[in-house]
């Protein structure tokens, strides 16, 4: 996944969570929301500028990715709203994209490892 897709990402699970919380007051909403997405953007930024921990940041964005995945698409169980299937359908897909640019073709990732 290219940083600019990233931050987009990031930025948008950031922008759902402020819009959920000034739509429809929820504060949920805001917590989940504007967290995962500002720890999508940190990390990124962080992958960005120490390249010697870039798979150790991307599984964890990978792992911040599922979890959002895992919550919309339960949302859409419960209500069946379709908002939530394409956020979660979403970040599932990005999830996929964070584990594949973390093993990068070179086996487990490991940031203790120097080349």
């Amino acid at each position: 996944m290219s940083a600019i897709a990233s931050y987009t990402f990031g930025f948008g699970i950031l922008f759902g969570g402020v819009m959920g919380y000034v739509s429809k007051g929820s504060v949920p909403s805001l917590m989940a929301g504007g967290g995962c997405g500002g720890l999508l953007v940190v990390f990124e930024y962080y992958v960005r500028r120490h390249p010697e921990f870039k798979s150790a940041l991307t599984l964890t964005q990978a792992g911040v990715s599922f979890a959002v995945a895992a919550f919309m698409l339960s949302s859409y169980l419960k209500s069946h709203a379709p908002r939530p299937l394409y956020i979660g359908a979403t970040s599932l897909v990005a999830s996929l994209c964070y584990i594949s640019r973390a093993f990068d073709g070179k086996g487990i990732p490991s940031p203790l490892k120097r080349d």
